[in-house]
């Protein structure tokens, strides 16, 4: 078979003569595969999906999980796989080596015999009857550790395999020890562990190598890459580096680590497209082979001890002899002293004394292979522990400035080239950092992803009702690139796999309307004429349920290369969509529960009322609620409520609780007991009471108790009513929803209160500041008409002067109300930004002001970058630095420091003076719309009022510290550490107080 594609494009070309295929004359090709999101997994798949691109033939991928799982969670998605068949399906690609871990090989045969007649091809693990696309695991591994014996001369060797049965472990391992035997080097069981292919299996077997088995060794080769970066993580937390004490190697090059793993790179591209071009030939009746081979490619690294080639290529010219140079006694003994000094305060840097030693016996005592890997070890340890890598460039800058002067020509060839591998091999675990994050777990979300998932979360939260969920979901699904697919719900939970109802259907124009024939069989996936007949498909199908309940699917297209982004939405709809079908159900039995309630309660009133009149009748009565009792029980235990009956002396009989009251006692702890032998003694002499009065009166008694169950206060409504003549029933209803939602709209209720006290205080003010200059100009009015008539011209101009003062302050007022106004709506999209940068811009605004009063500005160094808004927070500075030079007072040298002070997940800014200060009592006051604490100060009282406004909306807050024994105030603010945006719009009219 060839690799370049050729293949498939002459299979392609003969479809148009073969309309037999299900959709639009091309074959419909169906990939099972235990799931999409993680780094293999989606490799895995993204090379199917090119394949099947490149030969234009509709692919259909069905992310079920491993068969035979231990992981209860994983379960259901395998659902799946029971909706691939010849009635949606031209043939089938089941990746059999991602679903075999926990299943035997008969297991797996006989999985996919069951989709017989489809044609079928396997990628990884072999299955009779079936073409199968391999990997050649016993080359990838015996590569691997013939490396490690001819270039890093290890003899001791640590294995961590993989589930038991599992083929190409078996080849990885049988290649493991056909290389240790060929070498002559031992295989020690004692040094051989098992493993599941996690990370928590690599630890697991660091944990028995070296605390149970107290074993030694210089090399462990692991199966996976995944076991290898949990070794490797494990090691490390135990002080022991890797490579400098033990190689690492692993297998499939998924994972990251630091340092970088040694491994097998698998062809999966490759391995795609081979297993489409096999099955495109069975369609077409062709001969293909049983079982093909492909190469896997070593991709070696630093986790084996070997340098990277840009290391190991660096070279430098040679330097002219000095006839003067210092013997190399003197010259380590003199760069030593001067050495130690300089690096004595830098942690990362505490190994430099020794470095510097292996340095030197290098250059002078030709001891080669010290200073590397030495230096390698130590970068290593301080990348893996959070420091700061690049002080090692300090460090090697020092040593070399220190050095340099006192080399001979031929020393300082050979040290030069050390210098430049020391800082390439710097560089290169800088990278390492950057790539590897000490908490990363495999496949990652864009940053964009990340932030649609995020607006698709809050529009699910807020969502409780099936067709505003749908809605959602369209929007957000488009908005994130998906233009077409189907969600569908399971008609009946006891026949998943029947018929399907749609709940949505969407295309690139938009929802499509439900057609006349709601329900479809699920076999054809999707409803009648989804499937267009002029493109080409590419679909992949995701199982919606919660725990072990199931729901329905979605079938979406896969035009986005990110599986995890695929599994992040199953698992946000399927949560979602049990919401709104749990608010749906909890309704539904309300109203059940109201009505049965209605129904007993009236019951009961009949039967009282003809107690007398029903004696004679009491046998055949007692008959039919015998009859009836299965009835009954059925009924009070399909309600969410806690039922219960006590006779008069006390004692339970007939106890069914509710699902969530199971958590206090079992119902048989109940039956025969009092209350006081097993609840808290106030509830229990609550309960007695009202069973005592419902006897005595007949009434319903009614009470509400609070209860601690574990950590945990819930909250209960009781309900005692007579039952018999001797006998109570009991109806307890959880209520502590309720409650809390009494709470909330309490506390809603008294924010609106306190926002439409604000609003008035605030149409005052506004009204009295805005009516102060319209009072001016009318009374200089007045006085500038009678100075005419009078003809007194002398005082016009004064009059004129203060009409247009007050025009001025009025114009201001107003410029500055409609600036507050607009402080909720951005000018810019919010970005990183120099704090530095905006300070000296704000300055730059009040440097009249400042210069004039001969202010002197400190700023602190090294200030942060801030995510804000840049023109708005601008006005933030200006203002804060204006306020500071109108109330410097006196002060005979004026002072204003700008800093910040970084704290967990936000820093504090401050802008503080040595100006008149704030009394404490006003320190809340001043950030009040029209505040003005000074009138003889210019202003208009707003300035305040905007910065806090604007700090809020960049989802920080604001405040002001002075003494009133000491000149000054500081204003601070803070600002979150990471990049969250304000939103893109406020409400346009501002509170009282901003």
């Amino acid at each position: 078979m060839s690799t370049d594609g050729k293949n498939m494009r002459q299979h392609l070309s003969s479809f148009d003569d073969q309309p037999s295929y299900l959709y639009n004359a091309r074959p419909t090709v169906g990939l099972l595969i235990d799931a999409i999101h993680s780094v293999t997994q989606q490799n895995r798949w993204l090379g199917v999906i090119d394949a099947a691109r490149e030969a234009n033939v509709n692919l259909v991928t069905f992310p079920g999980d491993k068969l035979g799982s231990a992981h209860d969670y994983a379960t259901p998605a395998n659902i799946l796989y029971k909706l691939a068949n010849a009635q949606n399906l031209d043939g089938l690609i089941i990746w059999t080596g991602s679903l075999d871990w926990y299943v035997t090989h008969q297991q797996l045969e006989a999985f996919c015999k069951q989709y017989a007649p489809l044609p079928i091809v396997c990628i990884e693990t072999a299955v009779s009857d079936y073409p199968t696309i391999a990997i050649d695991n016993y080359q990838g591994m015996q590569s691997l550790v013939q490396h490690l014996i001819a270039e890093h001369h290890c003899h001791r060797f640590a294995f961590i395999h993989g589930p038991e049965g599992h083929r190409g472990v078996q080849e990885r391992y049988r290649a493991f020890a056909d290389t240790l035997a060929a070498h002559n080097l031992p295989l020690i069981s004692d040094l051989l562990v098992s493993g599941d292919f996690s990370r928590k299996a690599g630890e697991r077997a660091i944990s028995t190598l070296l605390d149970e088995r107290q074993a030694s060794f210089d090399a462990l080769v692991a199966v996976n890459d995944s076991m290898a970066v949990g070794a490797l993580r494990a090691l490390q937390s135990r002080g022991i580096s890797v490579p400098a004490d033990i190689a690492i190697v692993g297998f499939g090059d998924t994972e990251k680590g630091i340092p970088p793993i040694t491994t097998i790179r698998p062809p999966f591209n490759e391995m795609g497209r081979q297993a489409l071009e096999t099955l495109l030939a069975l369609l077409e009746k062709q001969s293909v082979p049983e079982l093909l081979h492909l190469p896997t490619q070593p991709i070696i690294r630093q986790s084996c001890g070997c340098f990277s080639k840009h290391v190991l290529e660096v070279t430098v010219p040679t330097k002219k002899e000095n006839a003067t140079t210092p013997k190399p006694a003197s010259v380590r003994q003199q760069v030593l002293k001067e050495l130690l000094p300089a690096v004595q305060n830098i942690p990362e840097l505490d190994e430099m004394p020794l470095l510097a030693n292996l340095f030197f016996d290098e250059i002078f005592d030709n001891c080669h292979g010290r200073f590397l890997p030495a230096l390698r070890k130590t970068v290593t340890h301080v990348a893996v522990t959070g420091g700061d890598v690049a002080q090692w460039h300090t460090g090697i800058s020092l040593l070399r400035r220190q050095t340099l002067p006192l080399l001979t020509q031929v020393d300082y060839a050979r040290a030069e080239d050390l210098w430049q591998q020391a800082r390439l091999l710097i560089n290169e675990a800088q990278q390492w950092v950057q790539d590897y994050p000490l908490n990363q777990s495999g496949s990652a979300l864009s940053p964009m992803n990340a932030v649609q998932l995020h607006h698709l979360d809050r529009a699910l939260l807020a969502t409780f009702k099936l067709a505003e969920l749908t809605k959602v979901i369209m929007q957000e699904l488009q908005r994130l690139g998906i233009e077409r697919g189907v969600i569908a719900l399971y008609q009946r939970p006891e026949t998943l796999t029947d018929w399907a109802r749609p709940i949505l259907v969407f295309d690139e124009n938009g929802r499509v309307p439900p057609s006349e024939h709601d329900l479809f069989p699920t076999r054809q996936l999707a409803p009648a004429n989804f499937f267009t007949q002029a493109k080409t498909f590419n679909w992949v199908i995701l199982p919606l349920y919660f725990h072990t309940e199931h729901f329905g699917y979605m079938l979406l297209e896969t035009n986005l290369r990110s599986g995890l982004i695929y599994e992040t939405l199953r698992r946000r709809l399927s949560n979602a969509l049990n919401g709104v079908l749990l608010v749906e159900q909890v309704q539904q039995a309300q109203t059940d529960l109201a009505q049965a309630h209605a129904e007993l309660e009236q019951r009961i009133m009949s039967r009282t009322a003809a107690l007398e009149q029903e004696i004679t009748e009491r046998a055949r009565t007692e008959t039919a609620l015998r009859e009836n009792e299965t009835t009954k029980r059925a009924l009070l235990e399909a309600i969410p409520d806690t039922i219960f009956e006590i006779d008069k002396d006390g004692f339970y009989h007939n106890f069914i609780p509710a699902e969530g009251f199971k958590n206090v006692l079992e119902p048989n702890e109940f039956l025969g007991m009092r209350p006081e032998d097993i609840l808290p003694p106030a509830l229990a002499q609550q309960i007695n009471q009202s069973v005592k009065l419902a006897l005595a009166t007949g009434n319903i008694q009614f009470h509400e108790y609070p209860l601690t169950i574990g950590d945990e206060t819930r909250y209960y409504e009781a309900r005692f009513l007579v039952s018999g003549e001797d006998r109570v029933l009991g109806i307890v209803r959880d209520i502590t929803e309720r409650k809390q939602s009494e709470a909330e709209r309490e506390q809603l209720i008294a924010e609106l209160e306190a926002k439409n006290a604000e609003l008035e205080r605030f149409t005052y003010t506004v009204s009295h500041d805005l009516k102060s200059p319209l009072v001016t100009i009318r009374g200089f009015l007045g006085f500038l008409q009678k100075d005419v008539e009078l003809g007194a011209t002398e005082r016009i101009n004064h009059d004129i002067q203060h009409i247009h003062n007050a025009t001025t302050r009025m114009q201001r007022l107003l410029d500055d109300l409609l600036e507050l106004s607009r402080v909720g709506r951005l000018i810019n999209p919010p970005q990183w930004v120099p704090y530095a940068i905006l300070i000296e811009s704000a300055f730059k605004l009040v440097m009249g002001k400042a210069s004039q009063n001969q202010v002197q500005l400190d700023i602190m160094p090294n200030l942060p970058e801030v995510f804000v808004d840049e023109l708005r927070f601008l006005e933030v500075l200006q203002n804060l630095l204006d306020n500071a030079i109108k109330f410097m007072g006196k002060q005979a040298q004026p002072r204003i420091e700008i800093g910040a002070q970084k704290l967990d997940t936000e820093t504090a800014f401050f802008v503080r003076d040595n100006g008149i200060g704030i009394k404490s009592q006003y320190h809340a006051k001043i950030f009040d719309l029209f505040e003005r604490l000074d009138e003889t100060v210019e202003g208009t009282g707003i300035g305040l009022a905007l910065v806090k406004r604007i700090v809020e909306i960049h989802n920080g807050r604001i405040w002001v510290e002075s003494n009133n024994d000491q000149p000054g105030v500081t204003f601070w603010f803070t600002l979150p550490n990471t990049a969250v945006s304000p939103p893109t719009e406020l409400h346009k009219t501002p509170p009282a107080s901003a």
